[in-house]
């Protein structure tokens, strides 16, 4: 009787560890073979630009996952390693990007703000966080993958709008 309840509170522990970690990650599509999600716990409006006291709902703050086909983590160590003779870093074992991005709703523009990259041990392969003079505002055009992420989060932010506001 007592392995049963041990058991019981384990597959309890488990089964409630993977709905809350589910949770976290909501999917928003697939692109090129890649699937995209965002993390729901990340997600928050940013300081208005010259008053740090007030929010600005203009500005969504979120963190983009990229889980990576095989096909995209041949193009990405090809890429990355086209002007290294022995990379530093094993591009080809890349298995998702963590990217955290904000998203301008009057403007309509995506930026991104840092990358990671990891391997699928959860391992970190690449860090790098953009100077101001890097960040390169890409527009949102209409029917565009960008333009499901965009619809995706904005949306999200307004059904969630109280939470988002607590998150500052």
């Amino acid at each position: 009787m007592k392995r049963i309840s041990i058991l019981t509170l384990v597959l309890l522990f488990l089964l409630s560890s993977t709905v809350f970690a589910a949770i976290r990650w909501h999917w928003i599509g697939y692109n090129v073979g890649n699937t995209f999600y965002f993390d729901a716990t990340t997600i928050h409006y940013s300081y208005a630009e010259n008053n740090k006291t007030s929010l600005d709902k203009n500005i969504i703050f979120y963190s983009l996952k990229t889980s990576l086909t095989e096909q995209s983590r041949f193009n990405l160590a090809k890429y990355m390693n086209k002007d290294e003779e022995n990379p530093i870093i094993p591009w080809e074992t890349v298995s998702y990007m963590i990217t955290e991005q904000n998203i301008n709703v009057t403007n309509k523009t995506i930026t991104n703000n840092s990358i990671q990259c990891f391997d699928e041990n959860h391992v970190l392969l690449f860090s790098y966080k953009f100077k101001p003079a890097d960040v390169q505002l890409q527009e949102i055009v209409l029917n565009t993958f960008n333009d499901q992420i965009y619809d995706y989060i904005v949306r999200y932010a307004a059904e969630h709008n109280d939470e988002l506001e607590s998150r500052i």
